[in-house]
């Protein structure tokens, strides 16, 4: 009892803000606790928190029928396959169950799927009982807990059909010393890690978003970009490598009032980009990215407002820039600017798309100019 009680008072000083990290790997999304510590880990995630002896992972695959039975998993779709309509469940009543009663959409899942969970949840034993239960996501959702070899292990596990021949699969894992099982901090997390199960969506085909500050390191570049760069944050990294080849990453910056910067990281497959801000290549992606803008914009024309050559940062690095006046899509609405600056550096074009506030109609805006200096001083370090 007493150690129970000195656990207690570490719990007090453990308090859950209700922000969220999203986290993405291309095949599920899901957004955890921002109080949980990313740590390094093989080939799923692995998280911390601060001061308490909490392990929490995150692992998702998609594994095939032949894996499976591998495993000794049954396969029997009969009387439960559920099967997902890429890329996620948005319209999941009216899309994947259309023209099934009630009764249907709330079946069992098949033994395929029982057998798959029971093979994931390592600590259920054959005669546990074992409950799925279908949630509005798309997944099953089955869950263990319970104590072995001085460790409190607490299992969620969501799976489905992909196709008639593969299934998805996430698994979030909470281990505690023995002694913590009934710790307040322990049940709290548990509590807040089953709302983040509920929501997790499946993403595949999708561009990966992440916001959690572990995404910063771009090993591509080998560099790790600050949190903030002249007045503006960093909101979330997206990755689009599973819908677009050639074009990686992107790292979004907003200030307090709500002004972007877009920082896009990409080679479109080009086997050598000479650096510079001037060369045929990258006047010929300025040109795409321009193109890009009028497409987005259409019937309205984007109007030109000029293209200089800037320097930025201590070494003045140089980038190819093109500012645009939009107008908006009712009279009364206020035109607005957009920017883009393109350079090469590293083997990569590095873009970055300004987007000040309605009615901000100058180049050369101060913010943009201060986000440019810290951000060459970064590329060229």
């Amino acid at each position: 009892m007493k150690i129970r009680n000195q656990h207690s008072a570490q719990a007090a000083n453990l308090n859950f803000s209700g922000k969220q990290e999203i986290y993405d790997d291309g095949i599920v999304r899901i957004g955890l606790p921002a109080e949980l510590v990313p740590q390094d880990g093989d080939d799923f995630l692995c998280f911390s928190l601060d001061g308490l002896p909490f392990r929490i992972t995150w692992k998702t695959m998609v594994i095939s029928r032949s894996e499976l039975e591998k495993l000794g998993c049954p396969w029997e779709t009969e009387g439960g396959l559920m099967r997902f309509i890429l890329p996620a469940f948005r319209t999941i009543r009216k899309t994947l169950f259309s023209g099934r009663s009630e009764s249907k959409q709330r079946q069992r899942p098949s033994k395929t799927l029982e057998g798959v969970m029971r093979s994931f949840l390592a600590d259920l034993l054959p005669e546990d009982t074992l409950r799925p239960v279908f949630l509005a996501n798309g997944f099953y959702l089955g869950s263990h807990g319970g104590v072995r070899e001085g460790e409190c292990r607490s299992d969620c596990l969501l799976v489905n059909f992909l196709d008639e021949d593969t299934i998805v699969l996430a698994s979030l894992q909470v281990t505690t010393p023995e002694d913590w099982q009934f710790n307040p901090s322990r049940i709290a997390l548990l509590h807040l890690l089953k709302r983040s199960i509920r929501s997790a969506q499946c993403s595949i085909g999708e561009p990966r978003k992440n916001t959690s500050l572990a995404f910063l390191n771009v090993p591509k570049l080998g560099i790790r970009f600050p949190s903030e760069l002249g007045s503006m944050i960093y909101r979330f990294f997206t990755n689009y490598e599973s819908q677009v080849s050639g074009v990686d990453v992107s790292l979004r910056y907003e200030d307090e009032d709500g002004r972007r910067a877009d920082l896009y990281l990409y080679d479109f497959g080009e086997e050598l980009i000479e650096p510079g801000a001037e060369t045929d290549l990258v006047r010929k992606h300025m040109d795409a990215a321009c193109k890009t803008i009028e497409e987005v914009f259409a019937p309205k024309t984007p109007e030109v407002l000029g293209e200089i050559v800037a320097l930025f940062g201590r070494e003045e690095m140089r980038f190819l820039v093109r500012w645009f006046l939009l107008e908006g899509s009712n009279p009364e609405e206020l035109q607005s600017a957009t920017a883009i600056l393109l350079a090469a550096r590293k083997g990569v074009f590095i873009k970055v798309r300004f987007t000040p506030l309605p009615g901000e109609t100058e180049p050369q805006h101060p913010i943009l100019n201060e986000f440019m200096k810290d951000l060459a001083d970064v590329l060229v370090a």
